[in-house]
């Protein structure tokens, strides 16, 4: 006896993926048409520019425009004859040695701390250009991070309803309310 095998039809809404705009977007969040425009130009810069589009920020651009910091780093070494010695990336891309100091001293100790702190900043500023680079042209799905979704609010590329965006935690319950005092009589 041949069986035969019965395709199932699945619903139409079950084969439809999730729209990429709503991708990632928090509750009552819409995207405007500004963010359209924006993605439509970075796409055009991208073609254009190729890998170095980005790269003045410190921030590399991905073909799907999703923008990620370039790490920022020093290596640290000390040497068998007691000198601490700091390398870091020339102009050329090749590592370089920066300085070379006895260790202990304080002009060393100095050297290092100011060092420790440049890399902190640049990292810093570089993490805020890609956020700033993913807010107006970046994937839908990096609107998920607070920091960037704050700054698509402010460029005007996110609209949230006032009505639906407040969460319930915020919301006062009729317990946190304070009974009125009452009034005595007379």
């Amino acid at each position: 006896m041949a069986v035969k095998k019965m395709m199932v039809k699945k619903p139409a809404a079950a084969m439809k993926k999730a729209s990429p705009m709503k991708q990632g977007l928090p509750a009552g969040a819409e995207i405007t048409g500004k963010y359209n425009e924006r993605v439509k130009r970075g796409k055009g810069q991208l073609a254009k520019e190729g890998s170095k589009f980005g790269s003045e920020s410190g921030v590399s651009i991905a073909s799907n425009l999703q923008a990620t910091a370039k790490p920022f780093n020093r290596r640290y070494a000390t040497t068998p004859d007691n000198y601490t010695e700091v390398y870091g990336m020339g102009a050329n891309g090749k590592e370089q040695r920066l300085f070379r100091g006895k260790v202990g001293m304080k002009a060393t100790d100095d050297f290092v701390k100011e060092s420790e702190s440049k890399v902190k900043d640049v990292n810093f500023r570089r993490n805020k250009n890609a956020n700033t680079y993913n807010a107006m042209q970046g994937p839908v799905s990096n609107l998920s991070n607070p920091k960037v979704l704050e700054s698509a609010k402010r460029l005007g590329n996110v609209k949230v309803n006032p009505r639906t965006s407040q969460l319930p935690a915020k919301q006062m319950s009729p317990m946190d309310k304070k009974p009125m005092a009452k009034m005595k009589k007379c």
